[in-house]
Formats: C-alpha cells, sequence, structure tokens
C-alpha cells in the first residue's frame, strides 16, 4: 500500500493561483511515484468560503488524477465537504463519524473527521471493533512525550483541536497514523504507532520556514512500514535570513544580503531580519525594502540603532573606526567579541548622551 499524506494547504481565494500549483505539485508528485491515492488530511481550505470559492480550480486539478484523492475535514474546512458537493469523480469525502473506506489499498483507511468538542477517545468503541490493522487519519492533537518539545510552539499557532492521548491508542491495530493540523514542518515517530505530520503543504505564517514537503506512506504485509519526507518541487517556501549590522558596516549587510538572495532556490521567498545599527537608518530601511520587494515575501523585520548622533563624541568615533579596521585587516566578518565590544560601547555612549551613568 503506497500513498501520499499531504495536509494544511489552506487554499484561500487571494493567494489561489500560488496555492494551486502546489496542489498540482502534490498531484504531479503522486504520479511520479506511482502512488495509489493521495490522502488530504484536513484544511486543504483555510475556510468553508474559500471552498465554495475555490471548488471548481480544484476540481480541475484533481481530475488531472485519475487515481483516488482522500479529503478529510479539518477545523478550518469542517463544513466543506457536504453530500452536494462536487470535487470530482474521483475524489472521496470523508463525510460520516467514522468513514471506511475498504477499496484503497491492501488496509483499510478510516478517516476521523474534525469535530469540535471531540478527539479519538469518543471514537473508541468504533475503532475496537476494526477487524485487522488500518490506517487512521485524524486532524488535531497528538500528545506524545517525545513530541512535547515543540508541541507548546506549535499549539500556539494553530490552537489545540481533536486530542489523541497514548492511551486511546493502546491496544489498537493502527499500522499507520496520519495527522494534520501543525504547519512548520514534517514529523513523524514509530512509537507507540507509526504516526506522522506532513506540515503545511503551504506556508501560512512566516515561521514555517524551510522547504514543504508531503509524506510517502509504504506499508507492506505485517512489517512497521516506511515514511519519507518528500518535497515539493517549485512549491512556494520561505527562508529565514538574518542579518546583524554593526556600526560603520552598512555597506556590508546589503552585499550580505546580496549574497543571501543569490543563492535562493526556485520557488523561495526571503524572510529577512535585520537588527544592529545604522548611521542613517531611514535610508538603510528604504534601501533593504526595496530591495526585496521582486521577491513577495513578508515585509523585513528592521530593528536598527541609529547610532549618527554618538559619532559627535570623539572618543566614540574612533573606537569603531578601530574597530572596523581591525575587522577589515582580517578580511572577515566580525567576530563575537568585537561585536559584543561595539554593543557595549554603543549602550554606554548612548546613555552618556542622554545624561545616564
Amino acid at each position: 500500500m503506497k500513498f501520499i499524506h499531504a495536509s494544511d494547504l489552506h487554499l484561500r481565494a487571494a493567494e489561489a493561483d500560488d496555492q494551486l500549483n502546489t496542489l498540482r505539485a502534490i498531484v504531479a508528485l503522486a504520479r511520479e511515484r506511482d502512488a495509489e491515492f493521495i490522502l488530504m488530511a484536513g484544511d486543504l481550505f483555510d475556510s468553508d468560503h474559500d471552498a465554495n470559492l475555490l471548488r471548481p480550480q480544484v476540481r480541475r486539478v484533481l481530475e488531472e488524477w485519475s487515481r483516488p484523492t482522500v479529503l478529510l475535514p479539518g477545523n478550518h474546512d469542517a463544513r466543506s465537504y457536504g453530500p452536494t458537493a462536487d470535487y470530482g469523480p474521483q475524489a472521496i469525502l470523508a463525510q460520516e463519524d467514522v468513514s471506511r473506506f475498504d477499496d484503497l489499498g491492501e488496509l483499510p483507511l478510516i478517516c476521523l473527521p474534525y469535530q469540535p468538542e471531540r478527539g479519538l477517545s469518543d471514537h473508541r468503541a468504533a475503532l475496537d471493533r476494526l477487524d485487522r490493522p488500518a490506517v487512521v487519519a485524524c486532524h488535531g492533537t497528538v500528545y506524545l512525550r517525545q513530541w512535547l518539545g515543540w508541541l507548546r510552539q506549535e499549539r500556539e499557532d494553530v490552537g489545540d483541536y481533536f486530542p489523541i492521548y497514548p492511551e486511546d491508542l493502546k491496544d489498537l491495530p493502527i499500522r499507520y497514523l496520519a495527522m494534520g493540523h501543525f504547519h512548520r514542518r514534517f514529523y513523524h515517530t514509530t512509537a507507540p504507532v507509526l504516526c506522522c505530520y506532513p506540515g503545511s503543504a503551504y506556508p501560512m505564517t512566516i515561521r514555517e520556514t524551510g522547504v514543504r514537503s508531503v509524506a510517502l506512506v509504504q506499508l507492506e504485509g505485517e512489517s512497521s512500514g516506511q515514511v519519507e519526507a518528500v518535497p515539493l518541487k517549485g512549491s512556494t517556501w520561505y527562508r529565514s535570513i538574518e542579518l546583524r549590522c554593526l556600526p560603520r558596516q552598512e555597506e556590508r549587510i546589503l552585499d550580505r544580503l546580496e549574497k543571501a538572495l543569490s543563492e535562493l532556490s526556485p520557488g523561495a521567498r526571503p524572510v529577512v531580519s535585520v537588527t544592529g545599527y545604522a548611521r542613517d537608518e531611514k535610508a538603510l530601511r528604504e534601501q533593504l525594502e526595496k530591495r526585496l520587494r521582486p521577491f513577495g515575501g513578508p515585509r523585513p523585520r528592521i530593528e536598527l540603532f541609529d547610532y549618527s548622533g554618538l559619532l559627535e563624541n570623539a572618543f566614540y568615533g574612533l573606537f569603531v573606526e578601530n574597530l572596523q579596521e581591525e575587522s577589515d585587516d582580517r578580511s572577515a566578518e566580525p567576530d563575537a567579541v568585537t561585536e559584543k565590544a561595539l554593543e557595549i560601547i554603543t549602550l554606554g555612549f548612548s546613555r552618556l548622551q542622554k545624561g545616564r551613568t
């Protein structure tokens, strides 16, 4: 049994062209890897309203794929898959509280659509009746000990829905637990069951950096199965670029930005953060924003201290100039000691200038 497991595309009318290209990339990957079906584990759409607007376009994309696509409702699109919703002849909609599909592969697929105030424990009786191992798909939060480190940050971004606890999984014949809801990156584990969050197929926030991926799942016989993170070719993704500007080194920060932009891969949009010091904060900010505008990413986060007034102090100017000369002689980026020294001296002279000690 081989299939593509994706989630959290969050199609929105405002970004439909770009996001539909990601859906096409998922379909193309499924075709390339000869998958038996595609499983979208919730939040294909950002809202039910977006689903109504974009359903015809999604239907056309899914009709390019001759095999089934299973659509599981998530918390954002819980009402997007009613009995009259037409996603094409090969689309399978998980409309029931417990939707079972037996003809997709070697194992049955059990889909548990998102419902407010419910979790896996509410479906335990139905799952206890499983007569053989199965793939189970949900959209929510799996509370596993090994995932507690990143779970808190993810929950702060997207909330906490459809809880699944280790005791809920005990003694269930689940061969693979296909999850959706968390966005930042690909997470998977083998204990207590083989389980995976593929991450958002399209980035919704600047925290979702890195190439977006889906899971290629292969389950054979009684073996534990394999899950592989497969990058989506040509899909949009965010690359984080963090730059630190030191006094009298504004040109260097622009050079470093140019180098980082020249190394961007296809589909990458820069998420730029610039901190530090500028002799002319306004001018440097305008230069940075102008250079980044063609890339279409989010506005850069620029937090600069304008040190131009401090240069009136001869001692401060001499100190900064000497540090710059030392850095130039070494033909290297300022080291941590140099940077910390500049930070301390700049802060100190700034306080003196304001009459503080």
